[in-house]
């Protein structure tokens, strides 16, 4: 009796299986969809911790415009007219710091973009007043919600004069 040849498992699913199934489509859809919306999601973090550095970036230069201001006018700023505390305006007055702090508060909304004003507190303490010699502390404070930081983001520059 002769054997009649067995079909192999290869040529018996190649006729019926033609293409990609539709099932197998639905679920690399799927599965793109879902890195797609993983990368959405990862790019808007990147973007808010962007936004929260550039804030304490811009904020740390307009600290350092103001010590600057402070030691190129060293009398005063020794003598403690700089000096505030927990403000959101300049202090009136016609001393050049007075003049100094309203223009910095004049700058401070193109930099510091947030819902809540930011505050200023400067502290110099004369360390040698026949050298005018003074340490000062600047800490500026805002909220930082907006950019993913938390609410009351404080920067501290000291430095002496």
């Amino acid at each position: 009796m002769a054997k009649t040849p067995q079909p192999s498992l290869h040529t018996r699913t190649a006729g019926r299986q033609r293409g990609v199934g539709l099932i197998e489509v639905l679920i690399a859809v799927l599965i793109l969809s879902f890195g797609l919306v993983g990368l959405s999601l990862l790019q808007g973090r990147v973007l808010k911790y962007t936004y929260s550095s550039m804030q304490r970036t811009e904020a740390l230069m307009l600290l350092n415009s103001l010590m600057e201001s402070m030691r190129a006018n060293r009398a005063e700023a020794v003598s403690g007219l700089y000096n505030v505390t927990e403000v959101q305006a300049a202090p009136g007055g016609a001393s050049l710091a007075a003049q100094d702090l309203t223009f910095w508060f004049a700058n401070l909304p193109r930099w510091i973009t947030t819902p809540a004003n930011p505050t200023l507190t400067v502290t110099c303490t004369t360390t040698n007043i026949l050298l005018l010699r003074a340490q000062c502390n600047t800490t500026l404070q805002w909220d930082d919600r907006r950019a993913g930081g938390i609410e009351n983001e404080k920067l501290n520059l000291v430095s002496e004069l």
